[in-house]
């Protein structure tokens, strides 16, 4: 029954793509029309990326990929990642090392401006860390920190920086998360409506709902790029995307679905990405058999297969192989309907009120076949016995939904989420999802919380282990998420751009030329 369900789905599905792909030429010369003012045809300074979704705000403190592609631009990190090797690398710090167990010595780079000719220092630095990591604040990011941390000025270009709870033997790859702007840009505009970073671009120009328009910063650091204007446009589906850059409309399409890549010039990239589902905390889905029945449920090899078209893997956990922490002896949930239904026939005769309407809120273009891949979700519980209604929402919408705390009691909500740990180590995930009181967290243990702590003060194998020994703990005891599958980015690239996709996602312009 249910493979039949899943065949039927899938043929609708790629209906659905080949209308969106003989419609695409379309909506191709509306988007031209619209965008005349900007059009880059001709122009060998600008380029234009079209991405899946606008971004709700420029908020620095929000890391999501809803915003990096833009943002990442603008904003700059004391610490950054080299793309090739994953090392950490200089930014705006150009060496650190460690002064005890709970304090780190950062030297900053000097000769730096904001967009603004604000001039970068220490007392910036300073600022920025201490209110990004303050937890009263309940910034995105904070959950790559943890704890608060104090910084001490030590001159003009160096910053010592304190952990006020437990020691932090990864602090500089904490950093690296931490975008840097300055007070007064925060103060003037506390609705993030702009941006001042200390990048190689800076914000030209926002159009609601049509377009963000970044031109090069002539006083950049590392020097003036050679593009001189990037113009950021959305296309929720991917066909529109791809037949963009067939049109020399786009250079850079991002996250292209597979069925999408084939007639242009497509690039691959290996990256940390996990979509998965999570849980709201009320009857039913405050059962654990009932989480487990929703995670045997899922056909993961249906999702790898069709939805992605190989491009990706079913997924054990939400982190991947080659970050710190990584637990192999987790199974993948088995595709087991049978064994599902049993579990929540137990669940209801102990009471627990299974009959009670689910929600799938789920964000439109959060992956490529987002939408597809929580329709088949969606059959999937009705298979064994479960009725959730879906909702697909706009990013500002799915954004206000995840971060309600505490979650509304009647909402009995299933999350579509994706987790990516560029960092490559798996306190972050832990820290973010699963510990008491983190943003993202619904279910709070305190022998997950000790675990957590201990694992954040270890360095090495010790490290590793305590961090798989989490993992194991929280998928054996209190699954409040449900991995699917890892996947792949598939980028489209225009044949006159040099572009080179990251592991991390990110969109930075000035590494870009024109052949």
């Amino acid at each position: 029954m249910k493979r039949r369900f899943v065949s039927v789905l899938l043929a609708v599905v790629a209906t659905l793509s080949l209308l969106a792909a003989q419609s695409a030429a379309a909506s191709i010369t509306d988007t031209t029309a619209l965008h005349a003012d900007v059009d880059r045809m001709g122009d060998p300074t600008t380029i234009t990326v079209v991405v899946p979704e606008e971004p709700p705000n420029l908020d620095w403190g929000y890391v999501g990929l809803s915003h990096l592609p833009v943002t990442r631009n603008v904003y700059e990190v004391l610490v950054t990642r080299d793309p090739k090797t994953g090392q950490l690398a200089p930014e705006l710090a150009l060496s650190w090392e460690q002064k005890d167990e709970y304090t780190w010595r950062f030297n900053l780079r000097k000769g730096v401006t904001f967009g603004d000719g604000t001039p970068f220092n220490a007392e910036i630095a300073k600022w920025n860390i201490e209110t990004l990591s303050n937890p009263e604040l309940n910034k995105h990011v904070f959950g790559n920190f943890g704890q608060q941390y104090e910084v001490t000025v030590v001159d003009d270009y160096t910053i010592d920086v304190k952990a006020t709870q437990t020691p932090d033997p990864i602090m500089p790859l904490r950093l690296y998360w931490l975008h840097i702007t300055t007070p007064q840009a925060v103060e003037a505009d506390p609705d993030f409506q702009s941006m001042v970073g200390t990048g190689a671009y800076m914000l030209d120009e926002w159009v609601k709902g049509e377009r963000i328009v970044l031109k090069a910063n002539p006083n950049y650091w590392g020097g003036e790029p050679t593009i001189k204007k990037a113009i950021f446009i959305w296309r929720t589906e991917s066909s529109v995307r791809a037949a963009m850059v067939q049109a020399d409309e786009a250079d850079i399409a991002a996250w292209l679905a597979p069925q999408d890549s084939g007639p242009i010039r497509t690039l691959g990239a290996n990256i940390p990405e996990t979509p998965f589902i999570r849980f709201d905390p009320y009857p039913p889905l405050s059962d654990l058999r009932v989480r487990k029945a929703i995670c045997m449920s899922i056909d993961r090899d249906a999702i790898a297969r069709q939805i992605f078209g190989g491009y990706a893997v079913p997924a054990a956990l939400i982190i991947t192989k080659d970050v710190v922490g990584y637990n192999d002896q987790i199974p993948v949930f088995p595709y087991d309907p049978e064994a599902a239904r049993q579990l929540i026939a137990e669940a209801k005769a102990d009471g627990v009120p299974v009959d009670k309407e689910l929600t799938i809120i789920g964000r439109k273009g959060i992956y490529p076949n987002a939408t597809e891949n929580m329709e088949a979700l969606q059959g999937w519980l009705a298979d064994i016995g479960l009725n959730a209604r879906l909702q697909m929402l706009e990013t500002s919408a799915w954004v206000e939904q995840t971060l309600l705390k505490p979650q509304p009691p009647d909402r009995l909500g299933l999350l579509q989420s994706s987790h990516g740990n560029e960092a490559g180590d798996g306190i972050f995930t832990l820290m973010g999802y699963y510990k008491s009181g983190a943003t993202q967290n619904a279910f709070e243990d305190p022998k997950m919380d000790e675990m957590i702590a201990k694992a954040s003060v270890l360095t090495g194998e010790a490290r590793q282990k305590a961090i798989a020994e989490a993992f194991a703990y929280e998928h054996e005891y209190i699954l409040q998420s449900c991995p699917m599958v890892h996947i792949q980015a598939l980028w489209g690239l225009s044949g006159r751009l040099n572009w080179e996709p990251r592991f991390d996602n990110l969109v930075l312009i000035k590494t870009a030329s024109f052949k």
